[in-house]
């Protein structure tokens, strides 16, 4: 791939520091391969629901699921997304990644606090919020290492070689920003502070901000760098990429509702969900007509191009 203007000369390889970025991808592997099988495991009991015992606690389904799906949340997807981002964002800013002497600490802090808030789930501690069930000890963790990801890419970013901004990284801001304000709302106010019907209108808020602020967004991303790499094709529409985002950005925030349709909850803040949901139609074309014209030219080369198949 030829490089020009400022990055002409650059040696993107070397700006990634590999063992950080491996460090990360490893533990990202092993949540992958444990997390979902729990998920098999416990969907196993609607057909057996006694295969797993009846008189250990640990083992029941009020508590393996929480497992399963915090595990695959914030073991799996994230752990694997952020060692990509310290992959992606040397390479798309063409400098080093500031403090990357924290990073593997960073990614050990992560993984101790999802062990722990595992087997704390396990054995009943939890808050009891969807997607938030994790104990105290780990989200103070998991807030901690965001909060320091978020400045490392945020001013290596603001570092760039290039004043324009490639839609992923975009994606990749917003994703840290928007998800270090949540773990605020979902670890610290949430469980403490809010009660009755506002405390699910809020827990809405902050369960469809990890779907779709963190899970979608950060997909996002990784598709919007590695697939025109690996289909050899520039972007098809950077204008429709940023229409993208910011039907995203603007939408999605208020869908979290329309799980409480019929409820004390407002009226309007009811409707509002509805409408926005419908709305995330917009964000949802724009991404795949991207995709998909990307690829143009390209179909022919689809059945040999691994990466192009699982983005």
């Amino acid at each position: 791939m030829e490089l020009r203007g400022k990055f002409a000369n650059v040696d993107l390889d070397a700006l990634v520091d590999n063992r950080v970025v491996r460090t990360w991808l490893y533990f990202g592997m092993f949540w992958l391969m444990v997390t979902p099988s729990v998920g098999v495991l416990i969907s196993s009991t609607f057909n057996y629901p006694d295969y797993l015992g009846s008189g250990n606690l640990e083992l029941t389904f009020g508590r393996l699921r929480p497992v399963h799906v915090n595990g695959v949340i914030f073991g799996a997807f994230s752990t694997l997304f952020i060692g990509l981002c310290y992959y992606l964002v040397p390479r798309l800013s063409g400098v080093r990644v500031i403090w990357s002497e924290w990073s593997v600490l960073l990614a050990w802090v992560w993984n101790v606090a999802t062990l722990a808030g595992l087997v704390g789930l396990l054995f009943g501690d939890s808050d009891g919020l969807e997607a938030g069930e994790f104990p105290l000890y780990a989200k103070v963790a998991f807030f901690i290492v965001v909060a320091v990801a978020t400045a490392q890419f945020l001013i290596t970013i603001s570092r760039r070689l290039e004043p324009a901004i490639y839609v992923a990284l975009w994606y990749l801001i917003a994703t840290f920003v928007w998800t270090t304000m949540n773990f605020v709302l979902g670890s610290f106010i949430l469980p403490y502070t809010i009660s009755g019907i506002n405390s699910a209108a809020f827990h809405g808020l902050y369960l469809h901000y990890i779907v779709g602020l963190w899970l979608t967004p950060a997909g996002y991303v990784i598709i919007y760098y590695f697939l025109p790499i690996s289909a050899r094709n520039p972007l098809y529409a950077h204008k429709l990429s940023l229409v993208g985002f910011w039907s995203l950005a603007l939408f999605y925030p208020f869908v979290g509702i329309h799980h409480y349709l019929y409820s004390p909850i407002a009226d309007w803040a009811e409707t509002l969900a509805v409408v926005t949901s419908m709305l995330l139609i917009i964000p949802v074309w724009t991404v795949l007509v991207n995709f998909f014209g990307t690829m143009m030219g390209k179909w022919h080369e689809f059945g040999r191009n691994l990466p192009a198949k699982f983005l």
